[in-house]
C-alpha cells in the first residue's frame, strides 16, 4: 500500500528555474540568493522549508546506518530543489520505502507516522493517508491505533469519503478511554451529517451532551474554557440536523420520547438563538413553544413564552404578540401546578409578567370594545379582567380591573352580572375616584334587568334592587340625587323568608352565609318557581368564594343559554378542566339558539384549548370543523369570521410543511430532488386555499411563507451531500449543478418577498412587509 507513495507524481511547486539563480558558497546549500525574481524565491525557500521537514523525521531515527543513509538521500534532495526550484513527492516517497525496505528488521510505525504529519502539513492528504494505511498494515498492534484511526477519520472526511470516514471514527469510539473518544464522536456525528443521516448524528451529538452532563445539568460556569467552546459546536452540530430535518418540529419529536434531561433547555435555547441568527422567524417561534410543550414544569418554560412575546413585539408583529400573551396567561394560569414546584421568589419575574398581561390583554380589549362596540372584543376583555381579577384579587388597582369589567358587561347588555360588579367596586373597596359612580350606576343596572324579567323573577329581582338602593342611601348621604334614589324604593309584595335571607346575605356581601342560605332554600323549595334564581345567584356567590368547580356545577344545572354554557367553559379552562370547558364548547356549537359568530368563536376556543395541552389530533379535528363551519356561513360570514378559518387553515398546512422539511436531498440526488420538489407542491397548493379567504394580514403572512419555503428549498439543494468518491472535475460539475437547481427556487424566493416588500410604500406598515424586506436584502448575498 505504502508504494502507491511512490507513484504518485505530484508537484509541490511548479516553479521555473532561473538564470541567475546560485547556491550561495559562503551560506551553504540550504539558503539561495536573492532573485530578481520574488516570488520564485518564495516559493523556492518554501520547498527548502518543506524539505526540512521530512529531514527533522530522519533527524530522529534512532538506528545509525539507517539515519545517515537517509541524510545523504535528504541532502540530494535539496541540491536537487536548489538547482530545479522543485522536487518530486515520489522523491520522497522513494527516499522513506527504500528505508523500510533496508532495515526490515527494525519497526518503523513512528518513522511513518511522523511522514504522515509532514504530508498533511503540506495538505497532500491523500499520500498522509497512504502512510496512515500502511501503518496499520504493517503494525496492526500498535499501542496508540485510536491515534492513527481517528487521524484516519479526519483525511477521509477531508477528502469526502465519510462512509469510511465514519467506520474509523466507529474504531476510535470503541475505545471509551481514549483520549480521542470525545473528538471522535464529534466528528461522527458530523460524518453521518455529510451522509444525511441527521439522527444518526443527532445521538452522537446528544451522547457528548450526556458526556458532558451531571445528571442532566451542564455546568458551563464549571467547565475549562476548551471544554465550553467544544460544547458550543457540539450545539452547533445540534442544530444543524435539526434544521435539516424538520426543525424544531423534529426537536419537539425527538424528546417527547426520551428521558428528561435538564439540558433540553440548552438545546432548544441554541435552537432559538440558531434560528434568530438566521432571521428565521417561523423556526425561531416553534423552538420557543416547543420546548413549552415538551418540558411544560420547567423553571425556565415560561421565559420561552415570553422571549415569543418580546420578539413579536421588537419586530412589530402586533397581532401575533397578542396572541402570544393569551398564549402565556392561559397556560400558566394562577392555578397551574408549575407556580406551586418552587420557591415564589425563584419564580416572582414570572408570576409578575402574569400580571403585566393580564393586565395588557384587558385594557387592550376594553379600548377596542369601546371602539369596535363588537361582540367579540366585549368577550375577551371580560374574559380577561376576569382571570386578571381571578388570579390578583388583591392587586392594588383591583378596584379599577373590576370597574372596567362592569363597563364591559354594562355594553354588552349583561345588566344583572354588571350590578353585582359595580357593587362590589362601590363596596368590597377603600373609597376610591369610582365609588359613588359604581353604586349609583348599580342601581340602573338593577332597574335594566328587572326590564328583561317578569313574574317571581322580576319580584324578588327588584328586592334586591331596594337593598341596594337602602344600601346606596344609607353610604352616601351627600349624593345630590340621594332623596331621587330613596324615592324610588319600594318594598317587595312577595315574602318567602329564606329567599329574603340569602339576598340580604348577599348584599352585605356575606358569601359564605348566602351560599347556605341560598342551598337551605333550594332543597326545602324544590318546586319553588324561584329555583331557577337561586342556582344562578349560587353561581355568583361561589364565584366569589373562589370555589369555581361548584359555581361550574351551579352553571350546568341551568337552562343550555349560550350565555351561561360560556361562563362554565371560561371558568372551567380558568381552572385546568380541559375536558370539561370541552363539553361546554361542544353545548354551544350544537345549541340550535347559538349566533353563528358564536359558535365560530366557540370551535376556536376548542382549538386554542386543544393546542395549549399539546393534542394536535383533537386540535386538527376542531380546526377542519371551524373551516367547514365558517365555509356553510353564507350571509353571516364576517371579517372576524372569515379570518379564523383562514388561520385554521394556514395551521392545517403544518403537518404537509413539516413532511417536506423531513423529506433530506440524499443521494441519487435527482430523485430526492423529485420526491421534495412534490412535497413542496402540495404545501404551496395548501397556501393557495388559505389566500382564497383574502384577509390581508394572513395574506402577507402566506406570502411570506411561500418565500421562505422557497428559499429553505434553495438552501437544502446547495447543502446537498456530495455524492462519495467524487473525482474533482465531477464535484466542480455537481456543485454547479446544484446552484443552478438552487437559483430557480431563490428567484421564486425573491418575488414574494418582493411582492410584500413593494407594499411598504403604498400601504400601512405591516411587520410582514418589513421581515420580507429583510430577507429579499440577506438573499442577495445568498445568491
Amino acid at each position: 500500500m505504502f508504494k502507491s507513495i511512490v507513484y504518485i507524481f505530484v508537484f509541490v511547486f511548479l516553479v521555473s528555474c532561473n538564470e541567475n539563480t546560485r547556491l550561495d558558497e559562503n551560506n551553504g546549500e540550504d539558503k539561495l540568493l536573492i532573485s530578481s525574481e520574488s516570488v520564485e524565491l518564495k516559493e523556492k525557500i518554501k520547498t527548502i522549508e518543506h524539505i526540512n521537514g521530512f529531514a527533522s523525521i530522519v533527524n530522529n531515527i534512532k538506528n545509525t546506518a539507517m539515519r545517515e543513509d537517509a541524510e545523504k538521500q535528504i541532502k540530494l534532495l535539496k541540491i536537487k530543489a536548489n538547482k530545479t526550484g522543485f522536487y518530486l513527492l515520489s522523491d520522497v516517497g522513494f527516499l522513506f520505502e527504500n528505508l523500510i525496505s533496508n532495515y526490515p528488521l527494525k519497526k518503523h510505525d513512528q518513522l511513518l507516522f511522523q511522514l504522515f504529519k509532514e504530508y498533511k502539513k503540506l495538505g497532500e492528504y491523500t499520500l498522509a493517508l497512504s502512510a496512515l494505511d500502511e501503518l496499520l498494515l504493517r503494525y496492526p498492534d500498535v499501542a496508540y491505533v485510536d491515534e492513527i484511526q481517528f487521524y484516519r477519520g479526519d483525511l477521509l472526511f477531508d477528502l469526502y469519503h465519510y462512509t469510511q470516514s465514519e467506520a474509523a471514527y466507529m474504531q476510535v469510539v470503541e475505545n471509551k478511554r481514549s483520549t480521542f473518544y470525545k473528538q471522535a464522536v464529534y466528528k461522527l456525528g458530523w460524518s453521518g451529517f455529510k451522509q444525511a443521516h441527521y439522527e444518526q448524528a443527532l445521538n452522537a451529538f446528544m451522547h457528548l451532551l450526556d458526556v458532558y452532563s451531571n445528571n442532566g445539568m451542564l455546568n458551563f460556569e464549571g467547565m475549562k474554557k476548551e471544554d465550553n467552546e467544544f460544547i458550543k459546536k457540539v450545539f452547533h452540530g445540534i442544530n444543524m440536523s435539526f434544521n435539516a430535518l424538520a426543525g424544531p418540529a423534529s426537536a419537539k419529536k425527538y424528546f417527547s420520547n426520551k428521558r428528561k434531561n435538564q439540558y433540553e433547555y440548552y438545546v432548544f435555547r441554541s435552537l432559538s438563538q440558531f434560528y434568530l441568527k438566521n432571521n428565521n422567524v417561523h423556526d425561531l417561534i416553534d423552538s420557543y413553544r416547543f420546548f413549552v410543550q415538551v418540558n411544560e414544569l420547567h423553571k425556565n418554560a415560561p421565559g420561552f413564552l415570553l422571549a415569543v412575546i418580546k420578539f413579536y413585539e421588537s419586530r412589530g408583529f402586533n397581532n401575533e404578540a397578542l396572541d402570544a400573551k393569551k398564549e402565556f396567561v392561559q397556560r400558566y394560569s394562577i392555578v397551574h401546578a408549575y407556580w406551586r414546584l418552587y420557591p415564589e421568589a425563584e419564580t416572582d419575574k414570572y408570576r409578575q409578567a402574569l400580571k403585566v398581561h393580564l393586565i395588557s390583554l384587558s385594557n387592550y380589549y376594553y379600548q377596542q370594545a369601546s371602539v369596535t362596540k363588537n361582540y367579540y372584543d366585549y368577550q375577551q376583555a371580560i374574559r380577561w379582567y376576569r382571570t386578571l381579577l381571578f388570579s390578583f384579587p388583591d392587586n392594588e388597582k383591583a378596584w379599577e380591573a373590576r370597574f372596567k369589567l362592569a363597563e364591559m358587561l354594562k355594553m354588552s347588555k349583561r345588566f344583572e352580572a354588571a350590578a353585582l360588579q359595580y357593587e362590589r367596586v362601590a363596596y368590597d373597596y377603600k373609597a376610591n375616584e369610582k365609588t359613588v359612580e359604581a353604586a349609583y350606576t348599580a342601581l340602573l343596572m338593577y332597574q335594566e334587568r328587572e326590564k328583561e324579567l317578569q313574574g317571581f323573577a322580576k319580584k324578588n329581582w327588584h328586592k334586591q334592587f331596594v337593598m341596594s338602593a337602602r344600601r346606596f342611601s344609607n353610604n352616601f348621604a351627600d349624593y345630590p340625587r340621594r332623596m331621587a334614589v330613596f324615592s324610588e324604593v319600594k318594598q317587595s309584595l312577595y315574602s318567602d323568608e329564606m329567599f329574603d335571607t340569602a339576598f340580604k346575605f348577599v348584599s352585605m356581601r356575606n358569601w359564605k352565609q348566602a351560599a347556605q342560605a341560598l342551598e337551605v332554600f333550594r332543597y326545602i323549595g324544590s318546586q319553588n318557581e324561584l329555583q331557577l334564581e337561586a342556582t344562578k345567584k349560587l353561581v355568583w356567590v361561589y364565584w366569589q368564594l373562589g370555589e369555581v368547580e361548584k359555581a361550574i356545577n351551579e352553571l350546568e344545572k341551568l337552562p343550555n343559554d349560550v350565555q351561561s354554557l360560556w361562563f362554565a367553559a371560561e371558568l372551567s379552562e380558568l381552572i385546568n378542566l380541559n375536558k370539561q370547558a370541552e363539553a361546554f364548547y361542544t353545548k354551544i356549537v350544537k345549541n340550535p339558539s347559538t349566533p353563528f359568530y358564536k359558535a365560530i368563536e366557540a370551535l376556536q376556543y376548542s382549538v386554542e384549548l386543544f393546542e395549549r395541552t399539546e393534542d394536535s389530533l383533537q386540535a386538527t379535528q376542531w380546526r377542519v370543523q371551524l373551516v367547514n363551519g365558517e365555509a356553510k356561513g353564507g350571509k353571516q360570514r364576517t371579517d372576524r369570521t372569515r379570518y379564523l378559518a383562514a388561520k385554521a387553515r394556514l395551521a392545517l398546512v403544518e403537518p404537509l410543511y413539516e413532511r417536506y422539511r423531513i423529506a433530506g436531498l440524499s443521494v441519487p440526488f435527482e430523485d430526492a430532488l423529485k420526491v421534495k420538489k412534490a412535497f413542496m407542491d402540495e404545501v404551496i397548493k395548501a397556501y393557495t386555499y388559505v389566500l382564497s379567504y383574502g384577509v390581508s394580514d394572513i395574506n402577507l403572512l402566506v406570502n411570506y411563507r411561500i418565500a421562505e419555503l422557497n428559499k429553505n428549498m434553495g438552501l437544502a439543494i446547495l447543502n446537498a451531500p456530495l455524492p462519495e468518491n467524487i473525482n474533482e472535475v465531477h464535484r466542480e460539475q455537481f456543485n454547479q449543478l446544484l446552484a443552478n437547481n438552487a437559483k430557480v427556487f431563490f428567484d421564486e424566493a425573491v418575488k414574494y418577498f418582493k411582492s410584500n416588500a413593494d407594499l411598504l410604500a403604498s400601504e400601512a406598515d405591516n411587520a410582514w412587509m418589513k421581515q420580507s424586506a429583510i430577507e429579499l436584502k440577506s438573499l442577495s448575498h445568498v445568491k
